[in-house]
């Protein structure tokens, strides 16, 4: 499966995490019961922001202190994906110093969802 085209692909679910993918998203809270659309753009910036605020569902919290307030206005006239990456990562280097690298490295692996994992499964 490969996820390139976001009117080809819903995902219904009540995890905020698989809104890192352009597509259509049903958010099947009782409370919430909407669908949207996600552009690639969107779905970058909710990556990027989830690397600030972390997910503690999954006890990922790289950047303690800074929460979505935080991340909004650090990525309000972020216009590109090297933006957000670079805005991501400037913070990372205030908190980790040295280690910046490695902890930004870190907390992207944990926190992209994996998309090839139908070419791994033998037939």
């Amino acid at each position: 499966m490969c996820i390139r085209d976001r009117d080809s692909v819903i995902i219904m679910s009540i995890d905020k995490d698989y809104k890192q993918f352009p597509c259509w998203f049903y958010d099947y809270n009782y409370k919430k019961r909407e669908l949207v659309k996600i552009s690639r753009e969107e779905a970058l910036n909710n990556f990027y922001s989830q690397m600030i605020v972390g997910d503690t569902a999954d006890n990922i919290n790289y950047c303690k202190g800074y929460g979505k307030s935080y991340a909004k206005k650090l990525f309000q006239e972020a216009n590109s994906e090297y933006s957000l990456v670079s805005r991501t990562y400037r913070l990372y280097k205030e908190i980790y110093g040295d280690e910046a690298k490695s902890m930004f490295n870190e907390a992207k692996s944990l926190l992209t969802l994996k998309t090839d994992c139908y070419e791994n499964i033998k037939r």
